[in-house]
């Protein structure tokens, strides 16, 4: 079925919020509450949280020191550059300092309390072999080699 340009866009980041939402609940309830499979325990319930400050999809999470950091992803058909840190102990968000390059469909993984990004695609939608890692502490982002392949969506 078409439907109007506008009305699409309008229709994804209502998903993308409502996505945002559901990843945020389930990942701080996991946090506060000991680990992600202690959300789902027989009798759990479930509570709301702070709303993430920019709505998005196609980004990448992880933690550090018991504070979930959201990096990159698209809003309005653009890659984004924002990295945002939620502190589960007092349910509240954090604007951190940007990735150098905007990305979506990234890698993260966190080693001994560095955030390491890897791949993912530019606003083109071209991937990149791209790897930088962002340090919570200094709040600052160092380039690292670069993948020997482009990669993205893993």
């Amino acid at each position: 079925m078409y439907r109007p340009k506008i009305e699409r866009k309008a229709n994804i980041m209502k998903s993308a919020k409502t996505i945002s939402r559901i990843f945020l609940t389930v990942f701080s309830t996991g946090l506060i509450v000991g680990g992600a499979n202690s959300a789902f325990a027989a009798g759990g319930t479930w509570t709301t949280k702070a709303p993430m400050p920019t709505p998005r999809y196609g980004f990448v999470a992880d933690v550090v020191n018991g504070v979930l950091y959201a990096v990159g992803g698209v809003a309005n058909w653009q890659a984004l550059t924002n990295v945002e840190a939620y502190n589960p102990l007092t349910d509240a968000w954090t604007t951190k300092a940007p990735m150098p390059i905007a990305r979506m469909s990234s890698a993260v993984s966190a080693v001994d309390g560095i955030l390491y990004v890897f791949g993912g695609s530019a606003s083109d939608g071209y991937p990149t072999t791209t790897v930088q890692a962002y340090n919570p502490v200094t709040d600052s982002w160092t380039n690292k080699n670069n993948m020997p392949t482009v990669r993205n969506r893993f």
